[in-house]
């Protein structure tokens, strides 16, 4: 028997060809207009307004409840614009004397 001749071509080993597969286009983003609702100054007035009773819960809060009853009674009219008003006679501040502290501190 003649022995084999070697072809002239090289022979290739078949190789795994390559799975088909489909590229989905991703979708397209839809970007959102953020939309508030908070109103920072007061400019859209669609709402109800604050209840007159919260307002002035939150005024007697500020200036306390007798400023506030004075306000609504208009007894806090017939004071002169600019007038003084003495508080020490309320003033619960406690007085300290204070001279044995700067000893203290200075020695």
């Amino acid at each position: 028997l003649p022995a084999p001749q070697p072809s002239p071509a090289p022979v290739r080993a078949p190789r795994a060809g390559a799975a088909a597969s489909a590229v989905v286009p991703y979708a397209a983003r839809r970007h959102l207009a953020p939309r508030g609702s908070f109103d920072f100054f007061g400019t859209q007035r669609e709402g109800a307004a604050p209840a007159g009773s919260v307002q002035d819960e939150d005024l007697a809060d500020v200036v306390g409840e007798e400023a506030l009853a004075a306000h609504r009674t208009g007894t806090a009219q017939d004071r002169a614009v600019g007038e003084v008003i003495d508080l020490t006679a309320h003033d619960e501040t406690e007085q300290l004397d204070i001279v044995p502290l700067r000893s203290a501190v200075s020695s």
